[in-house]
């Protein structure tokens, strides 16, 4: 059996509908029945929420408001994953993710709330390069 049960998909099914996915994948790859009526019913909105550099970020400064954002009901954990001087790169994706929120809520209203509250209240101060030396993928050079 190769799942890949790992990463954010299990923290997700967890929190939505608190049945334990690495467990229930660990039983059935020992041999033992394990049997999900359907759909696995979920009584919430799972999240993980990444604040990503923009473009022409290339040093993170700082922050404020997460611990405001921290008290919103449903948030379960705020990592900050940048110091003060980190470099970052647009290009480096989820990577250079300066802070992640996972959480749950209990509809897609209060989903939103969150949302907003992740890129209005949390404000990111950033050193930017001038707008005409912004790198831009060339062709060959990667990307999607």
């Amino acid at each position: 059996m190769n799942g890949r049960p790992s990463g954010l998909t299990p923290v997700n099914v967890k929190l939505a509908s608190r049945r334990p996915l690495p467990q229930m994948c660990m039983r059935l790859g020992l041999g033992e029945h394990v049997v999900v009526d359907g759909p696995i019913k979920c009584d919430r909105v799972a999240y993980r929420f990444y604040c990503e550099p923009p473009m022409s970020a290339r040093k993170y400064v700082g922050l404020t408001g997460l611990e405001e954002l921290s008290k919103l009901p449903g948030v379960v954990q705020i990592d900050l994953h940048k110091s003060s001087g980190d470099p970052v790169d647009w290009r480096n994706g989820s990577l250079d993710k300066i802070f992640q929120v996972t959480g749950a809520v209990t509809d897609h209203a209060e989903l939103a709330e969150h949302d907003r509250a992740c890129t209005e209240d949390v404000v990111v101060t950033y050193v930017h390069v001038p707008s005409a030396r912004l790198a831009t993928p060339q062709s060959g050079e990667g990307g999607i």
